[in-house]
């Protein structure tokens, strides 16, 4: 390795020493720069770290995932791949609970209940934004009958707060149940879903979406939804 050194005077600035400026040349392409490593630049260093990589074993122990039979995935540990561990150690039902638990031990900490109050405001913001953009798709169509004063809560309190397909309680949103295309507003025809669910469903109809047990109950949960608008719509007139 060949070594260049450059003195920078600094007798303007009446300092005592001079500063002195390593400037070093690549053992492998000759460039005058920086070294990252091994007496190379960072581009020969890259390339020499990635031709290494491909000999190196898959594991101490294991040359293959002990699951799949596979070595494309990175080991995650007890030689098993990444894939294999987040299917087998991640996406469980006992490693979704212990997730619970950890998360409601946190939540009842100090710090974890400054946490909570920061995603409701997130929440709040996230959910203003939300019926703006309802407000704006509908707009398009020329749709323009307003959300009456606590109509989303009472939406929730209806479908309990949980996903109407698939059960959840986590990410929920008002879909409609008819689709905004064919004219259809929020208002009236509101159904509870979570976030996944809402995206599998799009546009689509709900016959072609939900079972026939699925659709009785959000026949009957949207009945009284408009029950109670209906009811809000006579207080206001008195």
């Amino acid at each position: 390795m060949h070594a260049l050194f450059a003195r920078e005077s600094k007798g303007a600035r009446n300092f005592s020493e001079d500063r002195v400026m390593s400037i070093v040349v690549c053992c492998e392409c000759s460039v005058v720069a920086r070294l990252e490593g091994r007496g190379m630049c960072r581009r020969c260093y890259r390339q020499w770290w990635a031709s290494q990589s491909t000999s190196r074993p898959w594991s101490k122990h294991h040359e293959r995932c002990v699951h799949c039979d596979q070595n494309d995935s990175r080991h995650a540990a007890d030689g098993i791949c990444n894939r294999c561990w987040q299917r087998e150690r991640s996406w469980t039902n006992d490693a979704k609970a212990r997730m619970r638990a950890y998360q409601q031990r946190y939540y009842a900490t100090e710090h974890g209940q400054e946490v909570r109050k920061l995603y409701a405001a997130r929440d709040d913001v996230r959910e203003r934004k939300w019926l703006d953009n309802i407000r704006r798709r509908e707009a398009r169509v020329g749709i323009l009958t307003p959300l009456p004063s606590g109509y989303v809560e009472r939406a929730f309190e209806v479908f309990e707060e949980r996903c109407v397909r698939c059960g959840t309680t986590e990410r929920l949103e008002l879909d409609h149940h008819r689709p905004l295309r064919d004219g259809h507003a929020l208002v009236g025809n509101s159904v509870l879903l979570c976030r996944s669910c809402n995206a599998r469903k799009h546009g689509r109809q709900p016959e072609a979406f939900y079972d026939g047990w699925t659709l009785a109950i959000i026949a009957m949960r949207l009945w009284e939804l408009r029950e109670w608008l209906r009811e809000q719509s006579q207080e206001a007139l008195c």
